[in-house]
């Protein structure tokens, strides 16, 4: 019989060999002349084949090592390990929130998760279709979660990174809007990210300001129209702007109070949009018989005794006294008259056809019975 065959550290002889055998992947030998391995080698390391100790090497990261493998078994995708020595699958974590992890035997994430979609743990693509940001909420890079649009924006589409700002005469109101909630109420104006169909804030919005009017939904306020004003907040329509007053004007538009007088020689009624009116529904120029002084709001007849015979007077003593031998009863009159009845005298301004208030004097060439009338 041969010399038997003694085995070192690391290897073993079976019964029969010849030479010493290598221990074996995921087995140990701890001492010499051993007909089998120790053992297998202990869970979370890695025994190269000559191994001593069952503890010989630890499992990498990235990957697990059951008890006795052979080889490393790397964590599968949406998950890591960060340390060596993992013993496990369980020992794989799963990747974190944010992240998506698309490789085999990962220790860190592959990366951020896309902007419009979100990565709870264990996300093994960077754009998961099952956790695609829905509309109503935004997802920037990274996003664990999507998060809904604050009040005062909205998002109607999917996949979105951002919500989109509540647009000029709109308001969205509640969280989570995929369209705006309204349009801003009638007397507001909604500027941007309006909360309330009402702002008053004068950020988001405020009341329709005073020479202005704002219908429903407004997105800039429309100014009063000329002839009118208007000092009060919150006009919803042309209708409620103030007509200029009478006697008065209004030029231009989006005033909050009158221009200023009519001009002396014109009229200017309700609503009117000149200073000096000809011609129009507002208004016109003084007519015959009449005279306007400043701010008058309607033509003022010339007095009995009196007449004017053009137009554009501006006060009673532009209306001119009826001539000698006429008089001029009515009111607004336009021209001389008539004559004064036989056997009366009538000098300037007389009133009537038969004056009898000392206007009246008989003639000095003619004999004092000519007074009589016969």
């Amino acid at each position: 019989m041969g010399d038997k065959v003694i085995s070192s550290l690391g290897f073993y002889c079976p019964e029969g060999s010849s030479r010493p055998v290598p221990c074996g992947l995921g087995l140990y030998c701890e001492q010499s002349g051993l007909s089998a391995p120790t053992g297998p080698c202990k869970a979370g390391f890695l025994c190269d084949g000559s191994a001593t100790v069952p503890n010989s090497k630890p499992c990498p990261v990235g990957h697990y090592c059951p008890e006795g493998t052979s080889y490393s078994k790397p964590c599968p995708p949406g998950t890591l390990l960060a340390v060596s020595g993992g013993a496990a699958l369980t020992d794989c974590s799963p990747c974190p929130s944010g992240h998506y992890c698309s490789g085999y035997g990962l220790s860190t994430p592959s990366g951020l998760c896309s902007a419009g979609y979100y990565c709870p743990g264990g996300q093994s693509v960077q754009r998961p279709l099952e956790y695609m940001c829905t509309p109503g909420h935004f997802c920037p890079e990274g996003s664990a979660n999507q998060t809904s649009c604050s009040p005062g924006h909205y998002q109607s589409k999917w996949a979105t990174e951002e919500c989109e700002v509540c647009p000029a005469g709109f308001y969205c109101q509640a969280q989570g809007n995929t369209k705006p909630t309204g349009p801003c109420s009638a007397g507001y104006l909604c500027i941007l990210s309006a909360t309330v169909p009402t702002p008053t804030d004068g950020i988001t919005g405020h009341q329709c300001l005073p020479g202005s009017f704002c219908p429903n939904g407004s997105i800039t306020a429309q100014p009063c129209p000329k002839g009118t004003f208007s000092e009060k907040l919150g006009l919803t329509e042309a209708s409620h702007c103030q007509a200029c007053t009478p006697g008065q004007y209004c030029d231009e538009m989006g005033i909050t109070a009158v221009s200023g007088p009519c001009r002396a020689g014109f009229f200017c009624l309700e609503g009117s949009k000149s200073p000096a009116p000809i011609a129009a529904t507002f208004g016109d120029i003084c007519p015959s018989g009449h005279y306007c002084p400043k701010a008058a709001a309607l033509p003022i007849p010339c007095p009995p005794g009196t007449f004017r015979s053009t137009t554009g007077g501006t006060s009673e003593e532009d209306c001119t006294l009826c001539p000698s031998g006429f008089y001029c009863m009515e009111l607004g009159k336009d021209s001389a008259g008539d004559f004064c009845d036989p056997g009366f005298y009538c000098k300037k301004g007389a009133k009537t056809a038969t004056p009898l208030d000392g206007i009246t004097e008989p003639p000095e060439e003619l004999p004092q019975q000519s007074n009589m009338q016969v």
